[in-house]
């Protein structure tokens, strides 16, 4: 999250936090039962950046102008960001769907960013990645749902509340199945890029990273570099279009088609595509000889809807 982001000097009330935002007033209008929306002073809606609270918290409006709430992808810097059930941005250690991520403390312009690296707590040294850390879990005690809502501590099951039993916030959004399928599908692509490494068409890629988003909501993130010469060689430069086809293909594998999937290029311009030949052409949208060198170090992104329901986004950036 870069300085870029606006504070929003005409909110004049202060925040109860504890209220769930109920007192924020000025520039901040209520939508529905807990959604929020900022309003410029230029009678516009924020989106798509961060807004200051005078309670010292930062909120993002996403594109749809509505307050994002769980984890946030920043398009402007590419870094993921935790919002809670307030939509207040969180930073330290947190637990989200029991792994432990830290979040960047510092006021460094990226405050509150995801941290991938290793790093020493109370003594011991934890490697952090984009999903969790692999070597153990240090304590905290802000643990949350993917969705920002917290998951209260463990507590007695004894005594009688009526309604039904305690309830498990701590599920999975997103059926354990679907996950393990996709699982598959990036083993697949990843057989495809070291193919494709081989071949000499690319030079590296990176580990995909998965996010359980919101209800039966996922994006997965990877990037892909090729080698120095793909775009003035004609012959790799097919060969980089064809692979991301073949990406393409093994994604679509178990998806509703009755629902199109909607692709987004790096300049933002939106598709919609029912079938493999319209993705074999997405492919070549993306990759020619006029694209490759205009999208290249930007991300695109589409979004598949599996048959059960659950929307996955994949995002793809090519270096």
């Amino acid at each position: 999250m870069r300085c870029k982001r606006v504070m929003a000097a005409a909110l004049a009330a202060a925040l109860s936090i504890g209220s769930a935002m109920s007192s924020m007033a000025a520039g901040w209008e209520q939508v529905g039962a807990s959604d929020w929306k900022y309003l410029n002073d230029d009678g516009k809606y924020a989106a798509s950046k961060w807004v200051a609270h005078t309670d010292g918290h930062w909120y993002y409006l996403k594109a749809d102008t509505l307050m994002a709430k769980g984890w946030v992808l920043d398009p402007a810097d590419n870094h993921w960001y935790f919002t809670d059930s307030t939509g207040a941005l969180v930073s330290g250690l947190i637990e989200v769907n029991n792994n432990v991520y830290y979040m960047n403390e510092t006021h460094d312009g990226t405050f509150g960013a995801l941290y991938v690296g290793q790093k020493t707590i109370n003594g011991v040294t934890y490697n952090f990645t984009d999903n969790g850390t692999t070597n153990g879990k240090p304590y905290t005690a802000k643990k949350y749902n993917s969705d920002g809502t917290a998951i209260a501590a463990a507590s007695s099951s004894s005594g009688s509340s009526g309604g039904g039993g305690s309830s498990s916030s701590s599920s999975p959004l997103v059926k354990p199945q679907v996950l393990e399928n996709l699982r598959e599908v990036d083993s697949e692509i990843n057989t495809q890029i070291e193919e494709a490494k081989s071949s000499g068409v690319v030079k590296s890629a990176s580990e995909v990273t998965t996010r359980v988003t919101g209800d039966n909501q996922v994006t997965k993130s990877r990037t892909v570099t090729l080698e120095d010469d793909a775009a003035s060689n004609s012959s790799k430069l097919a060969e980089a279009q064809d692979l991301v086809e073949r990406m393409f293909e093994e994604t679509i594998v178990g998806r509703n088609e009755n629902i199109p999937v909607v692709a987004t290029l790096p300049d933002g311009l939106t598709l919609k595509f029912d079938g493999t030949e319209d993705l074999e052409k997405l492919a070549e949208a993306w990759i020619n000889e006029t694209n490759y060198n205009k999208y290249k170090g930007q991300t695109g992104s589409y979004t598949v809807t599996l048959e059960d329901g659950t929307e996955v986004t994949y995002r793809v950036t090519l270096n």
